[in-house]
């Protein structure tokens, strides 16, 4: 029924089947880990498929009750943590809000860049890819920042010092944000960064192109 109703791209009829098949499944000690968690990942997909996140946030805080008593709810919880933060990550439309001091000392407030073209990226030194794009970033920047076009990126690293020395050596003129806590980071965290590089174009209305 599920794959039918996907030919349809019917996705709340989807959601409605994978809801009715969780409740029916045993809570608690008995709960069936991978029959259970397969249910909630294929849930959460069609809830995301159909933008009704506020629906998906009150699917997994009934999972955090069906998994109360499991020997592995410490495990459980942790995979109930990565599957919230990814809830997080801004889709189309969406408004990121981000606000920061740079490891060069200024001030950033995305609000304040609307009206601009404003390329958020979550990256690290140590990203294979995310070097490997910086000639990209850097030929974009020099073409059209003075048409109004600013990058604004958020690091993943933990030795400041080496970030400083990298972007210095790199030449790379946009300001950087550093907490220090790599994939702890509070803006990683914020917006369900579990893979980089992760990069949102904002257009110049504010939102997520």
């Amino acid at each position: 029924l599920i794959a039918a109703y996907a030919q349809l791209d019917n996705h709340k009829r989807i959601g409605e089947l994978l809801q009715s098949n969780l409740k029916s499944m045993p809570k608690g000690a008995d709960l069936p880990p991978q029959q259970y968690f397969g249910a909630l990942q294929a849930l959460l997909e069609a809830l995301n498929q159909s933008g009704d996140k506020a629906e998906a946030r009150k699917v997994l805080a009934t999972a955090r009750e069906d998994v109360k008593g499991h020997p592995m709810v410490d495990k459980m919880n942790e995979f109930l943590d990565q599957l919230s933060g990814q809830l997080n990550k801004p889709g189309v439309g969406d408004v990121m809000e981000i606000s920061y001091t740079s490891v060069q000392g200024h001030k950033v407030d995305l609000a304040e860049l609307k009206g601009k073209v404003v390329l958020v990226d979550f990256w690290a030194t140590w990203c294979g890819p995310c070097v490997a794009e910086l000639p990209n970033v850097k030929q974009t920047y020099e073409a059209y920042h003075d048409k109004g076009f600013e990058v604004i990126a958020i690091s993943l690293d933990q030795e400041k010092g080496k970030l400083e020395s990298f972007i210095k050596e790199n030449d790379m003129p946009w300001a950087q944000e550093f907490s220090g806590k790599g994939w702890e980071s509070p803006l990683a965290q914020k917006f369900g960064i579990s893979s980089i590089p992760a990069t949102f174009l904002i257009g110049k209305d504010g939102k997520v192109a």
